[in-house]
């Protein structure tokens, strides 16, 4: 969720969030920076999934749409393009 993919060869790789996306939407400042802080615990971090979950649920009581990031974590089939 939010996620820019973006696909060089034959490889698909994240590539920030859809930002203008999210005010198009409504998406306060505050809730983007949330989601900023949640991508960059993800992608940014060098943070095994295990550890990101952890860091998300904290973060999560502040940005209650960090919950997103981790629903989909939790009920993807095919896992995510890191």
């Amino acid at each position: 969720p939010y996620i820019i993919a973006a696909s060089a060869d034959s490889h698909t790789r994240p590539n920030g969030i859809n930002i203008e996306g999210l005010r198009r939407r409504g998406f306060s400042k505050e809730a983007i920076n949330g989601i900023k802080k949640g991508y960059k615990i993800i992608y940014m971090r060098n943070n095994s999934l295990e550890q990101a979950k952890k860091d998300l649920e904290k973060l999560k009581q502040s940005s209650k749409e960090v919950g997103l990031y981790l629903d989909f974590i939790e009920r993807s089939k095919r896992g995510l393009i890191r």
